[in-house]
């Protein structure tokens, strides 16, 4: 074997290597996720003037198994001036239901005002239930709670 057909083949591998390491963490990412696919939706909160996303997140099966609204509840800050809640009004195919209320144990500093979203989705099964909260745009996910349905997922933040 001549030298330059060898540095050819390691060339080649490491090529291939460099290639595997990119792709590994797709390879590893759960396939339960994906085999199954999922839903989400979207309400939009607005605290103070300022925006966030949380996205509630079931497997596709929720849109069969779902018993009735989905129930956010979103705690704030006393110091806090305005609240509000644009929703997407479908829930899972049974609609929305969603209270807001302000609480002593909430701060308002410097950093923005701390929230507590709680999310209740009721369902004839236990379903996986994955909350996310995405400050601004909604483009950025920056914190994450997940339960089941027919229990409260409780997610604590700052907006």
């Amino acid at each position: 074997m001549d030298r330059s057909a060898r540095s050819l083949t390691r060339r080649r591998f490491t090529r291939l290597l460099g290639l595997s390491v990119l792709a590994l963490p797709a390879a590893l990412k759960p396939r339960g996720a994906d085999a199954i696919g999922w839903c989400r939706r979207d309400p939009v909160l607005t605290v103070d003037g300022k925006t966030g996303h949380f996205f509630v997140s079931a497997p596709e099966e929720i849109l069969s198994s779902v018993t009735g609204p989905n129930r956010y509840r979103v705690y704030y800050p006393s110091a806090a001036t305005s609240v509000a809640i644009t929703s997407t009004e479908n829930g899972f195919g049974r609609g929305e239901s969603t209270s807001v209320s302000n609480r002593s144990w909430l701060a308002k500093t410097a950093r923005g005002c701390e929230i507590e979203i709680r999310v209740y989705v009721p369902a004839s099964g236990s379903l996986p239930i994955l909350v996310e909260w995405a400050p601004g745009d909604g483009s950025v996910v920056t914190a994450t709670a997940s339960g089941f349905t027919n229990q409260w997922v409780a997610l604590r933040t700052v907006l």
